[in-house]
């Protein structure tokens, strides 16, 4: 499983044994007057969703008031070095299984991060299973709730994070999607901007939409297939490479949902919700998604679901003219 968190700051993983996602000391400080900085497992702000702060700060030596402030943070930086967790120099740090375990505050430590929380709906359903007819049709569906509540268009967008092959992905919830949103893996996927944007991810082939810092709308992209094209302009043929480009854009201009290009031709609807971040014509829109990457150089964003395109649901949201969009590798 890949690690998505690829907005946080960039951290130095922890070797742990069977783990995708570790606690991580982070490289610089996101604020210069802390000496501390501790985050949750995937990146966010720690609060007793995490884990129960008042028994963490018992183990660590502070005051158990249920707040995980400065004292609390540092405490637990000092005690993940005396007990071998992290180097010595280690300021800032991720809160996750390894520590929690450690602390014994986690009896059945799973691969990733902690389970999801134990409520009525979900307490007959296990954490993992090896196969799909171990999975209940009531726990079938709280998975894909957990995965609908997080913001994902739909099972394959949370494939695709987590790296489930595209030849796998069948809108369905197999043991191999399951035990993930049971884990809770990549279930909180939030961003330190707390503006309006888009992020769009080529190595996980994701674009994300964040409001507040967290994740609204996470669809699956295809964008640049590399090749070269020929199209007509002004009667003249011209040739191009489909190469989406890198960097930090502003939407110029939206489209309607009968959008298509003019150049490239195609049916009308072809460039759906077109968000236009180039003049020379990269557009986000709604599209097919393919095996492999397959755009003139768009990002192409998935439209697939049951309701709404996923471009739709963002605009509807407040997505548009004047927000930013952030393609990396």
């Amino acid at each position: 499983m890949k690690n998505f968190i690829k907005h946080a700051a960039v951290g130095i993983a922890l070797s742990v044994p069977g783990a995708a996602l570790a606690e991580a000391a982070f490289p610089v400080h996101a604020d210069a007057s802390a000496a501390f900085i501790c985050k949750d497992a995937n990146g966010g702000s720690i609060d007793n969703n995490d884990f129960d702060i008042a028994k963490l700060q018992t183990i660590v030596g502070v005051t158990a008031d249920g707040n995980f402030g400065p004292k609390t943070c540092e405490n637990t930086v000092l005690k993940m070095r005396e007990v071998g967790l992290v180097s010595n120099d280690t300021t800032n740090i991720r809160v996750g299984v390894k520590t929690l375990t450690a602390f014994g505050l986690l009896s059945n430590p799973v691969d990733s991060v902690a389970p999801a929380t134990s409520t009525p709906e979900n307490a007959n359903c296990p954490v993992e299973v090896k196969s799909s007819n171990q999975i209940s049709k009531q726990c079938r569906t709280l998975a894909a709730k957990l995965i609908s509540d997080a913001g994902y268009y739909n099972i394959p967008a949370y494939q695709a994070i987590n790296g489930i092959p595209f030849t796998e992905h069948a809108n369905k919830i197999g043991p191999k999607t399951y035990n993930l949103a049971m884990k809770g893996a990549n279930l909180n996927i939030t961003s330190p901007d707390l503006r309006q944007h888009v992020e769009v991810d080529m190595s996980d082939r994701i674009a994300t939409y964040f409001n507040k810092g967290k994740a609204v709308v996470i669809a699956r992209t295809s964008t640049g297939s590399g090749k070269t094209y020929t199209y007509t302009k002004n009667g003249e043929t011209k040739t191009s490479q489909a190469i989406t480009p890198l960097g930090k854009f502003k939407v110029l201009e939206e489209k309607d949902a009968n959008y298509k290009s003019g150049d490239l031709g195609g049916k009308p609807g072809s460039m759906a919700y077109g968000e236009r971040i180039t003049w020379s014509g990269v557009f986000l829109h709604t599209g097919k998604m393919t095996a492999q990457p397959g755009s003139h150089g768009c990002v192409r964003i998935d439209g697939s679901g049951e309701g709404d395109d996923a471009l739709k649901i963002m605009r509807d949201a407040g997505f548009g003219p004047g927000d930013s969009v952030i393609i990396h590798e």
